[in-house]
């Protein structure tokens, strides 16, 4: 996960080097999907970059899944 908190991008970052499919998942702190977004990792280091400018402020669990490759994390979304 790049910088956090985030304002109207969310940064993911992959040092894994395999080129796959694989998405994100947003929720918010009660359980509700707000965001999803699917996405391929090229081969080598990179990065992807997701719009969050149209959600609100507040807390989010972050779910990526990119087939082996499985993360969860907070993340907090303020106003610029």
């Amino acid at each position: 996960l790049g910088s956090n908190p985030v304002e109207d991008e969310l940064e993911l970052l992959f040092t894994d080097g395999s080129e796959r499919a694989a998405s994100m998942t947003l929720f918010d702190m009660t359980g509700k999907q707000v965001l999803k977004q699917s996405f391929t990792l090229d081969d080598g280091n990179g990065s992807v970059r997701i719009p969050v400018n149209g959600i609100a402020m507040g807390i989010y669990i972050a779910k990526v899944d990119a087939g082996d490759l499985n993360l969860t994390a907070k993340v907090l979304k303020v106003i610029h």
